[in-house]
């Protein structure tokens, strides 16, 4: 029986890229697609079994007649304005069912790219890094990402003056599979921002978007990323977002997951050069039967170095979650400096979360720390607040903002901040 449906999922995947992606040549990107359609094809759709997806039925959610012909629209202008950040001003890149929509999008203060146009001025950076900071030769989604892909070249050269605000659009049609990329680059002494909307509408019942991203840091840079999954039907989202940081450079990330019937996030830095630093921040917010799955590895590879994760989900209903954090410190990473914590709220009995943080060290002179705690609001905050005048749902209401809004105190952009809180205050208002 498992074979059979193996069988099924890959091998309509394969002949689907078949025939979209004919062999005419070998140039960069043919080469890329068609070692990582072979790979994908030897390792599968991983099952239950493999411990990275044991609490997550991924073979559930591709074996269900997905196609990868999108029948879908641009997102309307009143689309793009209800994901925007308000008063911020920033520039704007709408990624619609995987592909540019440049019609939609004002981009003037970052270079973005094709990727194709962005390869052909900077050969050097994507034969080093591209494909390779996210590789493909034991992550099937990630190869089945690089099969397929669209995507952009972001750039980021200097102190730029505004973030970029990436909207991903998902209106495919049901059962559609998408996957698309993002390459960020972030030059020697140079700074940027991301933020991230994935956000959907239409018929999208049973979708799902399968999102690599890799990011290169050189000496001296800084990159700040910010992933919002907000209110998206019925689409399930697949993130993979890889990075390498460079020498006294800096790698800072918040992700939030707000409200999605399925959601996995994979997130893996790899720390590449002495006094260099990553911070990796996450909420999770889950009801009704929604699943999200929060998957990191932090590989401290040079001496010097720091790295700090803190996670929070408040889960109702009968939602599961699922936090698994390693952090991996290789032989030569001596003072090392690491921390790592994961906590968690249960609103009901039938609310679940499996928590794994995790601590792999080879080096004998480290500081390192990690945590995780699940458990019920606390009665006694309950009832001091509820003595000094607040209702039951009010007092409620304020200990879980300010449990998960905690996690977002390292984001200095004021209007993002602002919005971010808003928007978990509403979700949690509505929390079953």
């Amino acid at each position: 029986m498992e074979t059979t449906e193996k069988i099924s999922i890959e091998t309509q995947l394969v002949q689907e890229w078949e025939s979209q992606f004919p062999v005419t040549g070998g140039g960069f990107f043919e080469q890329i697609r068609k070692e990582a359609i072979k790979r994908f094809e030897v390792l599968g759709v991983p099952d239950r079994k493999n411990e990275d997806w044991k609490y997550t039925n991924i073979r559930r959610v591709l074996n269900q007649g997905l196609t990868t012909k999108v029948n879908g629209t641009h997102p309307t202008k009143e689309d793009i304005a209800n994901n925007l950040v308000p008063n911020l001003d920033a520039n704007i890149l709408v990624i619609a069912n995987g592909k540019v929509d440049w019609g939609n999008s004002s981009v003037d203060s970052v270079e973005v790219k094709e990727l194709t146009e962005g390869y052909s001025g900077n050969q050097d950076l994507f034969n080093k890094n591209f494909s390779k900071i996210a590789p493909t030769e034991s992550n099937a989604m990630v190869a089945l990402n690089t099969a397929f892909f669209n995507g952009v070249h972001i750039n980021f050269k200097g102190e730029s003056d505004k973030p970029l605000h990436v909207i991903h659009w998902m209106n495919a049609g049901a059962k559609t599979l998408v996957n698309t990329r993002t390459f960020i680059s972030v030059e020697k002494s140079s700074s940027g921002e991301v933020i991230e909307t994935f956000a959907a509408g239409g018929n999208t019942e049973g979708s799902v978007y399968n999102y690599v991203s890799e990011a290169v840091l050189a000496e001296n840079a800084n990159l700040h990323i910010t992933k919002i999954q907000r209110e998206t039907g019925g689409v399930h989202w697949l993130d993979n977002t890889s990075s390498s940081v460079e020498r006294y450079a800096a790698f800072n990330t918040n992700t939030l997951t707000l409200n999605t019937d399925f959601a996995r996030n994979d997130l893996n830095v790899s720390l590449d050069s002495e006094s260099c630093e990553a911070h990796l921040y996450g909420v999770y917010l889950a009801d009704d039967k929604q699943h999200i799955d929060n998957h990191s590895r932090i590989d401290h590879r040079f001496s010097n170095c720091q790295s700090n994760e803190h996670y929070k989900g408040v889960i109702g209903g009968k939602a599961t979650a699922v936090f698994n954090g390693k952090v991996h410190v290789h032989r030569d990473a001596q003072k090392t400096n690491a921390f790592q914590e994961n906590n968690n709220i249960l609103l009901t009995d039938d609310a679940t979360i499996n928590s794994k943080p995790e601590l792999e060290i080879y080096a004998d002179d480290v500081k390192c720390s990690h945590g995780s705690t699940t458990g019920q609001l606390d009665d006694e905050a309950l009832f001091y607040l509820r003595a000094r005048g607040l209702s039951k749902e009010g007092a409620t209401a304020l200990l879980l903002n300010a449990f998960a809004e905690e996690v977002l105190d390292n984001i200095k952009n004021e209007e993002l901040s602002n919005y971010l809180k808003a928007l978990i205050e509403k979700r949690l208002g509505n929390l079953h």
